[in-house]
């Protein structure tokens, strides 16, 4: 049968790093991905996680994963304002494109599963 992949752990979105086995825990279509339990195996899955920011609703299985979570920062020091304003340029721009990857993503999600009602569909008038 299914081998279960161990106990979650829950982590903040900031700690995703690639090699997790990470878990979603929110509805299929409130994300982009396929499967809300995957292996986060490119910086593009990393920065879609960040986008989507699934605070106090993302996870990682130790067992499963090859890699381990990036150590939480908890200290609030204020980083100069020149520094920040770039930043925040930096992570508009990213943010946007990584916006509209979400929604190809999504299409492409959406497409798939079309298909496949396409096909249970033609299944059903054939039986």
């Amino acid at each position: 049968m299914w081998k279960k992949p161990g106990n979650p752990i829950p982590i903040h979105p900031s700690q995703v790093v690639i090699g997790l086995y990470v878990w979603l825990d929110v509805s299929w279509d409130e994300h982009p991905f396929l499967t809300s339990r995957l292996m986060v195996k490119t910086a593009k899955d990393v920065s879609i996680i960040l986008a989507f920011n699934p605070v106090d609703r993302l996870y990682y299985y130790p067992d499963a994963s090859s890699s381990e979570p990036l150590p939480l920062v908890t200290d609030g020091v204020a980083a100069p304002e020149a520094q920040a304003q770039a930043q925040a340029q930096a992570e508009a721009l990213q943010q946007a494109a990584l916006q509209e990857e979400m929604h190809a993503l999504e299409a492409a999600k959406k497409e798939k599963r079309r298909r496949q009602q396409d096909a249970a569909t033609r299944a059903n008038r054939a039986w």
